[in-house]
C-alpha cells in the first residue's frame, strides 16, 4: 500500500489523489480529466478489471481494461465504487 501510495498516486497525481478512510477500507479520491485513461498502461502491473461489466464506459471507449489476469491478485487494485 505504501508504495502504490507514494510511488504511484502521489508520482502520477501529486495533491489531485487524496487517500481517505470509509469504515472497513481505504480509498482514494482523484480529481482527473479520465481515470481510466490515466490507468490503462498499468492495468496488467496494478490493477484487478476483471470484473467490470461488460458495457463499462471504459471497455466500450476501446480501452483494454476488461477481464484480466489480476482477478483476486494480492496486492492489485479493485475499483469498486
Amino acid at each position: 500500500m505504501y508504495d502504490f501510495q507514494y510511488d504511484y498516486i502521489k508520482v502520477k497525481y501529486g495533491d489531485k489523489g487524496k487517500l481517505f478512510t470509509y469504515t472497513d477500507r481505504l480509498c482514494y479520491e482523484i480529481n482527473t480529466e479520465d481515470f481510466y485513461v490515466d490507468i490503462s498502461s498499468d492495468i496488467e502491473s496494478r490493477f484487478d478489471t476483471s470484473e467490470y461489466p461488460i458495457d463499462h464506459p471504459a471497455i466500450t471507449n476501446g480501452f483494454s481494461i476488461g477481464k484480466n489476469k489480476q482477478k483476486k491478485v494480492t496486492g492489485m487494485f479493485k475499483d469498486e465504487a
